[in-house]
């Protein structure tokens, strides 16, 4: 009996391998990305009476040509990822891809790609370099892929068969509009750094305590017209005044939302002002639930670069600078690696030239918008000699 059960289980896990599945649009991971993005959005159809295994939606990306196209989280794929040229409307998607429709898939572009292998414990077994992107025939070992692309040049609908490690697989559909040679027509970011735009103007005065001789003055201004901090009342800005772990929560939540193109304001939707930001950096993994006991008192500089330091995915973070000792910060200090984080990218660079962080110290307003500024502005980071 056991071993019937067994080999239910493992058919089962064959068959979820082997069917494509459609997430919702609040799980939906996207296992690719399209330069000359156009738009992105989850698109509800007809699943022609399969919907107990093939759900109802998909997400679909449209761009100008030439595009290409990338495999964005190669870790996760397992078997296959095809790219199909569809010349018809895509109204069933899963007949199209299960129900006897002939279909090449596209070749991946004539490049090299660096891999590494894996066995089925995820010990490295060795690397070598592939012409294209492999096809994997044992169910036991993994391969991982540094990079994969596809060049889509021809307008129409592509469509994205992909099967993942451990986990359903998917489509996603990828609309190629015709590049009418209106290439002053620039595509908007759909998701990233390009996408802190200005969205209020500062001008000499908005705030009555901010001098515009003072050293922060610049990135108040900046911090200000991008969304992420707010003055005090009464038209001051307190450039002095503690920064409360409410705060600092709220201009992590605010960076996190706006750079994943996330939808309507997080603050004031419950019965404190903080609760809705609170709750967003919870959900994203930015804190821990139970991590802070007391929100509107003063936020430590330790504390504040750890909730920094995970306001944005790690490749926003990428090292200019190379500091493994500080003065002040050892490995036993609470959110040492967030601190180390934040200075190898040149984020912070101490309050004085022996790179001094102070970790249990309070920080000021000030200092709070040149931090936040080189977060979401990586030209303004600092390369510490």
């Amino acid at each position: 009996m056991k071993k019937l059960a067994s080999l239910f289980l493992i058919f089962v896990l064959s068959f979820m391998l082997a069917v494509p599945a459609f997430a919702e649009e609040d799980s939906f991971t996207s296992v690719v990305e399209l330069d000359n993005l156009v738009s992105r959005e989850v698109v509800t159809y007809d699943s022609y009476g399969y919907s107990f295994y093939f759900g109802d939606s998909y997400l679909k990306h449209t761009a100008y040509a030439p595009a290409v196209l990338k495999i964005k989280d190669p870790y996760n794929l397992m078997y296959y990822a095809d790219v199909y040229y569809v010349d018809e409307e895509l109204i069933h998607p899963e007949y199209y891809l299960n129900f006897g429709v002939e279909r090449k898939p596209l070749g991946w572009d004539d490049i090299t790609y660096s891999i590494s292998e894996f066995d089925g414990s995820g010990n490295k077994i060795g690397t070598r370099d592939v012409k294209e992107f492999p096809d994997i025939d044992q169910y036991a070992e993994r391969f991982v892929i540094k990079s994969g692309q596809i060049t889509l040049t021809k307008p129409g609908t592509f469509l994205v068969q992909y099967s993942r490690w451990a986990t359903l697989g998917g489509i996603e559909v990828i609309e190629i509009l015709a590049n009418s040679g209106a290439a002053e027509v620039t595509p908007q970011p759909i998701v990233g750094l390009g996408i802190f735009t200005k969205q209020k103007t500062y001008s000499n005065g908005t705030f009555s305590d901010v001098n515009e001789k003072e050293w922060y003055a610049e990135s108040v201004a900046a911090c200000y017209e991008l969304g992420l901090m707010e003055g005090k009342g009464n038209g001051k800005f307190d450039p002095q005044g503690n920064i409360s772990l409410a705060e600092a929560i709220t201009m992590a939540a605010r960076v996190n939302k706006i750079y994943n193109g996330k939808g309507a304001a997080i603050e004031n939707t419950g019965s404190r002002w903080y609760d809705g930001a609170v709750s967003y950096a919870i959900a994203q993994g930015i804190i821990m639930g139970n991590e802070f006991e007391e929100y509107t008192r003063p936020a430590t500089r330790a504390e504040l670069a750890y909730i920094f330091a995970r306001a944005l995915p790690e490749s926003e973070y990428g090292n200019i600078n190379d500091i493994s000792e500080l003065p002040d910060v050892d490995d036993s200090t609470k959110y040492s690696q967030e601190i180390f984080k934040l200075y190898n990218a040149g984020i912070v660079t101490g309050s004085d030239q022996n790179l001094t962080f102070k970790p249990i110290a309070n920080i000021s307003r000030a200092e709070v918008s040149a931090i936040i500024t080189r977060v979401v502005q990586p030209a303004n980071r600092r390369v510490i000699q």
